[in-house]
């Protein structure tokens, strides 16, 4: 199963002709007749209005600047609230792996009370639940995955019919069980069917009421209890162990663990890596190993390998973080095969092999100055109701050992916790899942169960890390918990709401946390020698952070004053306790940016937004220094040729510091190609066969300049115009440069455009003006395509300028 949906651009009206495969989605099961399209959010441009339709499509569903029209209305079918559309609306395109529909006995629990029809007990119920959690028969866990033990991450479709009568979508993860047998009595029911009665024993699905999104009260909840259904069901990944890096979201918070026991791991990564990066040979080995590494630990390797990957919000917040983990693509694929299958050790010198190992290693350089190269165990979260909070359960780590756990993204360090392992023999034999109670998980971890993996380690690897997460734990130093605001529903129309949804400020509210929690830390580790000058230039900038603001918070203001009004000469006991003081405010900057970060993160389903007065006042007060490594971990030159930049003493400092002793820039030298012509001594080559080789050559540049170019237009609109004359077209793009949100020119059927060439050269293009009747609009138009287009010079537009023969017009 799959679908194919056409990209469009929203201010433009035109199609990018880039159409998307969407493989095993509840959209083609859900609604099989129905005609999608994929459109985005120009941020501070687009309006509602644009919005509104697409020729015969309107706006159904959104998923942040992500927006899904269809040629008939179907949000309303599942989502009745207009607003759920924009909060789950990435779950009727999620692909999966495969998607089949089943009959099926459910038995529905209320996963907060056990309420479930009178089947059981609630408090046995609620045994058998959790949040997004549930489970499935054994014998339709194999049927459904071929292999047995396996929880898995689902979506899952019903459509209208005997016992439902509204359609629903669910998602979460779901634990093979025994489910004939639940409360001490054969559960066994009776259907007719075709004329026959056919005999059902236990249930093939349980699921909880929170997995079913959309409908909730007032809008036909489904009701707990016993149904008959035919269910489409998707498997969207499948339950395994694998790794997680730690990076910088983790490592910042730590800097005694850095320190004494992560910077000895860093200096042999860099040692390793700067001794083999002379060698092709030793890259290829190494590239081959970290592959297969990979491809094992991750479930990739297929069709379907992303599947794994962060959603939403959670992956908004690691990308800005620079902590993602990066799926394996179908690049890394064909050098893969391409280095396994080199038996002659050859190609490792070829120029493409070069390049791509080039890029290889400046990764690696990146991996392991940001700490990516530090990496724990992880599995997928399923609750137990039978560990205590400070237990849980993985099957392969002994019993009674310590175990440090966190969950990405990770916004500060209440976020890690160290509990003790305890077997549970009722679900030591499911494979790739991490069992822990569900109270620790919401509390510690914000954690729930429709896919959430766990990162786990044993203390004794990393011990001084496990005590100083202890540490950080005691009630004395953990951050304010983050207090979670009421929701306020959104009002107006959906194209509205889907707008507003898309507005967020995670990423820089996330930046702005990382920033503060390595201030803290820089505040407690400098160096005696750089104490004093430190701490003037801190005086100097919380002097002028007074001056030109008034409205610092009451909490703040105090101790902005105090380091503000030092005195010119200070004493080591005056320096001491301005670092205690700016070590306080940047503990008090993360409590409070936590909150509105939460704000943020809940955009989809409130229309509650940040206090943006606030955000701009924590702003200022932490803007007295901000971090190089933030900034340049993402800069794809650092370690291209140069190091990646630290300018401080917090615990990425001294992992950036450390791996730039080690880097040195790459020799890698590739040979001629005419060297490898020996390789194909065997092979008679003739006229066809080269041509064949040409033409297959032509082809994979044409398609990568096809790529790049569509890449640019999806990023950058383009303006596709056609002379009344000449009837032919041109591509007028840089247009969300040059044009405001409210103008005529995006809903103009006409447009007039003045050109100015050079007299003595047609294809020299000077200025161009786009104008719909009435008014003055401006664009950009690529030189070259003047003279196709038919036009002859107009008129002379002010402030013409030229840049890499793209003719770039003010409005004059």
């Amino acid at each position: 199963m799959a679908i194919k949906i056409n990209h469009f651009d929203t201010l433009t009206r035109q199609d990018f002709n880039l159409d998307e495969k969407i493989e095993n989605s509840l959209a083609e099961y859900l609604f099989p007749d129905t005609n999608f399209s994929i459109g985005s959010v120009h941020q501070n441009i687009t309006t509602s209005e644009q919005l509104e339709n697409y020729e015969d499509k309107t706006l159904q569903f959104a998923s942040g600047e992500r927006l899904y029209f269809a040629n008939r209305e179907v949000r309303s079918l599942i989502y009745p609230n207009q607003s759920d559309g924009a909060a789950y609306g990435s779950l009727v395109f999620t692909p999966c792996q495969s998607l089949e529909e089943i009959d099926a006995r459910v038995l529905v629990i209320d996963d907060e009370t056990g309420v479930n029809g009178g089947i059981m007990p609630p408090e046995k119920a609620k045994q058998l639940v959790g949040d997004c959690y549930g489970k499935i028969s054994l014998e339709m866990a194999e049927k459904l995955t071929g292999l047995d033990n396996t929880p898995f991450q689902y979506r899952l479709g019903i459509k209208p019919q005997e016992e439902n009568s509204v359609h629903r979508i669910a998602k979460g993860t779901l634990a093979p069980a025994k489910l004939d047998n639940l409360s001490g009595v054969e559960i066994t029911t009776k259907k007719v069917q075709d004329g026959r009665t056919l005999r059902k024993i236990g249930y093939d699905l349980i699921l909880p009421t929170s997995s079913f999104k959309g409908r909730k009260k007032g809008y036909e909840p489904i009701e707990p209890g016993e149904y008959n259904l035919k269910v489409g069901i998707g498997i969207k990944t499948l339950a395994k162990y694998g790794e997680q890096s730690l990076g910088t979201q983790v490592l910042v918070n730590y800097p005694k663990a850095v320190k004494n026991e992560i910077l000895s791991k860093i200096e042999a990564q860099a040692e390793t890596l700067a001794a083999n990066q002379s060698s092709p040979q030793k890259l290829a080995q190494q590239y081959i190993e970290l592959y297969e590494r990979r491809k094992e630990l991750s479930q990739t390797g297929d069709k379907n390998q992303n599947y794994e990957e962060l959603e939403g919000f959670d992956r908004i917040i690691d990308e800005a973080f620079g902590d993602r983990e990066t799926p394996i693509t179908e690049e890394d694929h064909n050098l893969y095969k391409l280095l396994k299958a080199d038996e002659h050790g050859k190609l490792t010198e070829h120029p493409k092999i070069i390049d791509e190992l080039n890029k290889f290693v400046r990764k690696r350089w990146v991996d392991i100055a940001t700490g990516r190269s530090v990496k724990f165990q992880a599995g997928m979260a399923q609750p137990s109701l039978k560990l205590k909070e400070d237990e849980i359960c993985i099957p392969h780590i002994a019993e009674g050992k310590e175990v440090i756990v966190t969950r990405s993204p990770l916004i500060n360090s209440n976020g890690v916790i160290v509990l003790k392992n305890r077997h549970l023999p009722e679900v030591n034999h499911l494979k790739g899942v991490v069992h822990i109670n569900p109270v620790a998980a919401a509390k510690h971890l914000q954690a729930d169960y429709d896919g959430d993996r766990l990162a786990f380690e044993m203390a004794e690897k990393f011990p001084i890390l496990a005590k100083e997460v202890k540490e950080y734990n005691l009630e004395a130093n953990r951050y304010p918990d983050i207090v979670k605001r009421d929701k306020i529903p959104y009002q107006g129309s959906f194209t509205e709401i889907a707008l507003s949804a898309a507005d967020n400020q995670i990423g820089a509210i996330a930046n702005q946390i990382q920033r503060a929690v390595a201030l803290r830390w820089e505040a407690r580790e400098l160096p005696e020698s750089k104490k004093v000058g430190y701490v003037k230039n801190l005086a100097q900038k919380m002097s002028g952070l007074l001056e030109s603001n008034q409205s610092l918070p009451d909490k703040y203001r105090d101790r902005v004053e105090f380091i503000a009004n030092l005195p010119e000469r200070l004493s080591a006991e005056e320096s001491n306790r301005a670092l205690k003081t700016v070590e306080s405010i940047n503990f008090d900057l993360v409590g409070d940016l936590g909150n509105e970060l939460q704000v943020a993160v809940d955009g989809p389903k409130s229309a509650a937004r940040p206090d943006g007065e606030l955000l701009k006042t924590l702003k200022a007060i932490g803007s007295y220094k901000y971090p190089q490594w933030l900034l340049d971990k993402k800069n794809p030159e650092a370690y291209q040729n140069r190091e990646m930049k630290t300018n401080g003493y917090s615990p990425i400092d001294l992992i950036v510091a450390e791996t730039n002793k080690h880097f040195q820039q790459n020799q890698l030298v590739s040979e001629p190609t005419v060297s490898f012509r020996p390789l194909f001594s065997d092979i008679k080559f003739d006229r066809a066969l080269e041509e064949l080789a040409r033409s297959v050559r032509d082809t994979y540049n044409s398609l990568i300049a096809e790529a790049i170019a569509t890449e640019k237009k999806v990023d950058q609109p383009v303006l596709k115009v056609t002379s009344a004359t000449s009837g032919r077209t041109i591509e007028i793009d840089n247009l969300l440069k040059f044009a405001k949100s409210d103008s005529p020119i995006w809903k103009a059927k006409k447009l007039d455009l003045g050109i100015k060439v050079n007299p003595k050269n047609q294809n020299e293009l000077l200025a161009v003006s786009i104008k719909p009747t009435g008014n003055k609009e401006i664009g950009t138009i690529n030189a070259e395509q003047v003279k196709q287009f038919g036009l002859k010079p107009g008129h002379t537009l002010k402030g013409a300028s030229r840049s890499d023969n793209i003719f770039r017009v003010k409005q004059g």
